[in-house]
């Protein structure tokens, strides 16, 4: 065996070392060898040597510059350097000189693909197809152009005919699996990714997949779990950082979704199912343009009356009755969607202040189903826009509550109350608020305590050295009895930086998110809690892409001591607005709509040990805030650092309350003595 010999036998075995050598030592002999040098670059590649390996095929085109396997050669070094453009210029060039060679179509297909150029990447997949019809790459990159066109049938009659005549390649069970989940039928997608693990245990990305499909089958632990190892063993992949994306989407965390889904679709096609959730974050944060382009591009394309009924709810809740009404009168009597399009009609007549013509249309709903719950809390709206009280209390008189959910009780319950309350029949009002026929069935509230005197003491005495450039943020404590939710409301209308995930969700799991005793955070050294500053703004930069480095922003909480020793600890230089207002007002509130940890005869204790723990605490009367005092106004518009003026909130109708105004308590007296 001759030294050329050796060293492509050794090429072959993956002694790159040895190979590299001898074709090295052949090129001293044989300068102008440019064969040679094709397989000493393809060796480079496979060593991910890529400059080097550029070098050494840019040198063989010198000498042979019409040879089709150096040209693709290096299109593939340039696509594997991310750079697209020249190795589609370099791909081109070879498939001038031979328009056969199935594998620089197979990688042009897939550049034109991730630049988002269908025509291109359609092309040469089809033209790989013809070359070698009896490879299955090519028919599984086409049918992964159809799923991401939207056309599943289409995709998976194309992959049943691949996997009759290769049904051990795993390739074609993955594009199989990727169909079910895109189809929704996640059961048979996750059956794929099996298959395809049993055959390859190590394939990370089947792993990846499968944990996409059983999060979308309601397995969200064993997800994340997936989702979670595959990132950490390949970080930034494009299919790891969309699935981050959709297990944000699903956990509701829209922002992160949005910020992980754009990184991963880029300008390139992507499934529909990372389109969908990106669009449906959008709308989700009320940025609707967006979604209302991909659902009519859906909906025009293959006729879906479910994209037309999606498009009439993203209308409605953009404010464009007109369009939405055009879209929800589309839907036919046999449709599954007809009750829902009904509601919709009515929601927009509403909206329109077509009280009377929302009435007519809710009925419609209530003829088929006297106990549907939202069409009764329609017709209930409609009656009480157009001042029929006894017509309205009628109706919630004769309601059976054991038919309705929780969600529903509460409503009716309220509303009833609210409008005995307008007519000044407080004990009628108070009957009405605490029977417990029609009370939902409250959730569990674990009682707040507030710290011991020692702990206290304890907590007045942390000194923490601060040395990082970060800007502590603002934060808002108080409950939903001191208004928090319309302050925050407010604050986001001033165009004031809020993160109120902690107020609708469990919160998010940084510093503030566990307790820890007070005496461990005593003792809690100056890197431990950089550390977890350093985490803590990472992760409040992920709900807010938008926002200026070390800018103010806002983080809510409900008030809780226990919680307020982590901010003296890790942010003693933050300011606290501390929503309050007077027992009464608290514990009406409490009464009528809804438990909190810290009852109304605990809150002024819970409040003074905040106060007392000497953070920058400023305490806001909410009932001042809401009248516009001038004074409060003035200390608000320094701690958040621009001009604050006066809540312009329209005045909330009265059976559509949720928080009684100062002093109102006192119509309540002797039943709240009880």
């Amino acid at each position: 065996m001759n030294k050329l010999d050796q060293a492509m036998e050794d090429h072959k075995q993956g002694n790159w070392q040895l190979a590299d050598k001898a074709y090295n030592e052949i090129l001293l002999e044989e300068v102008d060898n440019s064969d040679v040098m094709y397989l000493l670059a393809t060796s480079q590649m496979s060593q991910n040597k890529l400059d080097l390996s550029l070098s050494t095929i840019n040198k063989a085109i010198e000498l042979n510059n019409k040879a089709p396997a150096f040209l693709q050669l290096k299109g593939s070094i340039l696509a594997r350097q991310g750079n697209k453009e020249e190795a589609i210029k370099a791909l081109a060039s070879a498939l001038k000189e031979n328009p056969n060679l199935y594998q620089a179509h197979i990688l042009a297909g897939h550049l034109y693909y991730e630049k988002g150029d269908k025509k291109q990447a359609l092309k040469h997949f089809a033209m790989a197809k013809k070359i070698s019809p009896e490879l299955p790459e090519a028919q599984v990159n086409l049918a992964k152009i159809e799923l991401d066109a939207g056309e599943i049938q289409k995709a998976i009659d194309i992959l049943r005919t691949v996997e009759q005549k290769h049904p051990e390649q795993a390739s074609v069970k993955m594009m199989m699996g990727q169909a079910f989940i895109e189809n929704g039928a996640y059961s048979f997608a996750e059956n794929y990714f099996q298959k395809v693990l049993a055959m390859h245990p190590d394939y990370q990305l089947a792993g990846l997949y499968l944990g996409i499909a059983k999060l979308n089958s309601g397995d969200e632990e064993n997800a994340q779990k997936l989702i979670t190892a595959f990132n950490q063993q390949y970080p930034n992949t494009k299919e790891g950082v969309a699935a981050l994306g959709l297990l944000m989407f699903k956990n509701n965390r829209f922002r992160a979704a949005i910020e992980y889904l754009n990184n991963a679709i880029g300008q390139g096609l992507a499934p529909v199912s990372w389109q969908a959730a990106l669009v449906e974050s959008l709308a989700r944060l009320g940025e609707y343009e967006k979604a209302i382009g991909f659902y009519e591009r859906i909906a025009r394309r293959f006729d879906d009356k479910n994209a037309e009924y999606r498009l009439a709810e993203l209308f409605e809740l953009d404010g464009k009755t007109g369009k939405a009404k055009k879209h929800y009168k589309k839907t036919d009597q046999s449709d599954s969607k007809y009750i829902a399009s009904l509601l919709g009609l009515t929601r927009c007549y509403l909206l329109e202040e077509k009280f009377e013509k929302a009435e007519k249309k809710v009925k419609k709903v209530l003829e088929k189903n006297a106990k549907h719950a939202e069409a009764i809390l329609l017709f209930l709206t409609s009656l009480l826009n157009q001042e029929k009280e006894k017509a309205a209390l009628k109706v919630l008189e004769s309601l059976e509550y054991s038919n309705y959910n929780d969600v529903y009780k509460k409503t009716f319950r309220i509303q009833h109350g609210l409008i005995l309350d307008k007519q000044k029949k407080y004990k009628k009002a108070m009957k009405v608020f605490n029977d417990k026929s029609k009370k939902e069935e409250e959730r569990k509230i674990q009682k707040l305590h507030p710290l011991s005197e020692e702990e206290l003491k304890l907590v007045k005495s942390f000194e923490t050295h601060i040395d990082d450039d970060k800007k502590d943020p603002v934060f808002v404590i108080g409950a939903q009895s001191t208004s928090i939710n319309q302050f925050v409301t407010w604050l986001n209308k001033s165009k004031v930086t809020v993160l109120n995930d902690r107020l609708i969700s469990l919160g998010r799991p940084d510093l503030l998110y566990g307790q820890q005793q007070v005496s461990v955070l005593k003792d809690l050294d100056d890197d431990k809690v950089r550390l977890e500053r350093k985490l803590y703004f990472q992760k409040a930069r992920v709900l807010m892409t938008a926002l200026i480095e070390n800018s103010l922003f806002v983080d809510c909480m409900y008030l809780n001591p226990l919680q307020m020793t982590l901010v003296k600890k890790f942010f003693p230089n933050a300011k606290i607005v501390l929503l309050s207002r007077k027992e009464g007002d608290i514990k009406l509130n409490q009464k009528v709509f809804g438990k909190e940890p810290i009852e109304a005869k605990d809150w002024e204790k819970h409040k003074n040990q905040v106060i007392a723990m000497d953070l920058n605490v400023l305490e806001v009367n909410v009932d001042k805030w809401e009248e516009g005092d001038k004074d409060t106004l003035k200390q608000l518009s320094v701690v958040f650092e621009k001009e604050l003026t006066k809540d312009k909130n329209e005045k909330v109708k009265y059976w559509r309350k949720n928080m009684f105004t100062k002093n109102h308590w006192k119509n309540y007296k002797d039943e709240l003595r009880n």
